[in-house]
């Protein structure tokens, strides 16, 4: 459809999606793929699957290996442009956390919640903090790469870029 027919966009908080093939060939070797429940990535911990038999815990580092190409080059962790983004944020297993971007988006949220459709709760300002980090993180993580793929011949990072900048996209403090 064309751009003009879409009223509204919901999007989803993302660092990285895995290649499914590859990733469902392997773990289809350690467990019934039909039987799995929930899969769940404590933070800094393995990768857990919980199915009906017991659950299987996977290296993060082996999962990592699926992560598709194209999320080395992707900024947008929290769908900038959508009217609303939502994701886990590793606050609470049972809320998302949302994002209302637009007035499109926050007239549907205000409706639902009327509705009882959805249930709103603050977020806490300690933790705006750590969305903030992330998604830069992940940002200098994305620039480094582009930088790194690059040559003298074959520009990939269209910025000019002085010392500061460089400095910033190592991690150090601007």
């Amino acid at each position: 459809p064309e751009a003009g027919n879409i009223a509204l966009v919901i999007g989803l908080f993302c660092l990285w999606a895995l290649d499914y093939k590859r990733y469902s060939y392997y773990l289809s070797k350690q467990v019934d793929l039909k039987k799995i429940r929930k899969i769940d990535i404590p933070k800094n911990d393995d990768f857990i699957v919980y199915t009906d038999n017991g659950n299987v815990r996977v290296p993060i580092d082996k999962i990592k290996s699926f992560i598709r190409p194209t999320c080395q080059l992707c900024m947008d962790v929290t769908a900038e442009l959508a009217d609303i983004s939502l994701g886990s944020t590793e606050w609470k297993d049972e809320f998302n956390t949302m994002l209302v971007r637009s007035e499109t988006g926050e007239k549907l949220v205000n409706a639902a919640a009327k509705a009882k459709a959805i249930t709103i709760r603050d977020f806490p300002a300690e933790r705006e903090g750590i969305l903030r980090e992330a998604v830069l993180n992940k940002k200098q993580r994305v620039l480094k790469e582009l930088a790194a793929r690059g040559n003298e011949q074959m520009p990939l990072l269209y910025l000019k870029m002085n010392d500061d900048h460089r400095k910033w996209l190592e991690g150090g403090s601007r």
